[in-house]
């Protein structure tokens, strides 16, 4: 189901008073609010593409701390992690400053999370992790226990929309 009919769904369900009990009642918040967070990741891609097919994405990078802004997107996505009990994990290195551009920086570890959680077993560990390299260089690295991307097809990836074979059906 779409994020919108879930959140319709469970709003109608407690606005008509038809929760059993208060822990149903409860259950059905956190689906509204995990719900609401796909959405708005959803809306929030759409965007970003929209702007970078116009060309109006301007991306202004700035020193930030990286573990800080890493720790900040895990705990948002961590309520779509737990749907699918997966663990996240973190391997960073506290202090590193980075020149990022924060809003782009999201974005982009909000799709590796999702990629991981759609793609991956459930129950998984999700890592994310720094290693300062040598100059002013950061190695961001994700690791998850899914199937990855086969090697023929490495080549697609940046291609807008592209999808593997596999999974044009999800």
């Amino acid at each position: 189901r779409t994020p919108l009919a879930q959140i319709r769904m469970f709003a109608e369900t407690l606005m008509l008073g038809r929760v059993r009990s208060p822990d149903e009642r409860q259950r059905s918040l956190e689906i509204i609010d995990q719900e609401a967070r796909r959405l708005t990741h959803l809306v929030e891609n759409l965007l970003h593409f929209s702007r970078s097919e116009r060309q109006s994405l301007r991306v202004a990078p700035v020193p930030i701390v990286l573990s800080s802004a890493i720790r900040a997107v895990l705990e948002s996505f961590a309520p779509l992690a737990e749907t699918r009990h997966v663990r996240l994990a973190t391997h960073l290195t506290d202090g590193v400053v980075a020149r990022v551009d924060e809003g782009a920086l999201r974005q982009m570890l909000l799709n590796l999370l999702d990629n991981a959680v759609k793609y991956g077993p459930e129950g998984q560990t999700v890592t994310i992790g720094t290693d300062p390299t040598t100059g002013d260089r950061v190695r961001l690295w994700v690791q998850d226990q899914g199937p990855g991307v086969p090697a023929a097809d490495r080549e697609h990836i940046w291609d807008q929309f592209w999808r593997l074979e596999r999974d044009r059906g999800t």
